[in-house]
């Protein structure tokens, strides 16, 4: 369907909006990467958080964003950051995540068997000796 006559010249207002939106999250996901990598994982987080604000429903920032938490040992935040869009995406659109984000869900899994397992070892060789009571 094409748009109302009025607004068909406006087409390329549509794309002078959107293109410096698209530049400002490809640039914070650039940075965001550039300090995981050097292991700034609180001020990767806090920018990560932003690109996410700024667009709740792109999959790149989602998957920076649950990966640094992932990374930092947080795969309750990961699972988290990861839920949020898929459910608004879901309810908008009907549809699911891309399979790269849905990759980054098998790691989380991974990440917290591991966690469980390491926390249940640790209990079942830890445990405090009962004291025998005094006669």
């Amino acid at each position: 369907m094409a748009p109302p006559a009025g607004q068909r010249g406006l087409q390329w207002l549509d794309f002078a909006r959107e293109q410096p939106h698209s530049l400002t999250l490809s640039a914070l996901e650039a940075v965001t990467q550039r300090l995981t990598f050097r292991n700034r994982l609180g001020l990767a987080l806090t920018i990560a958080q932003s690109a996410t604000r700024l667009d709740p429903l792109r999959e790149s920032a989602t998957r920076v964003f649950s990966g640094i938490h992932l990374r930092d040992g947080n795969s309750a935040a990961a699972w988290t950051e990861y839920r949020r869009p898929q459910a608004q995406l879901h309810v908008e659109t009907g549809s699911l995540t891309s399979p790269s984000v849905t990759s980054l869900v098998a790691e989380i899994r991974i990440t917290s068997d591991a966690v469980l397992a390491d926390i249940a070892t640790s209990q079942t060789t830890s445990r405090p000796t009962r004291a025998r009571p005094r006669r």
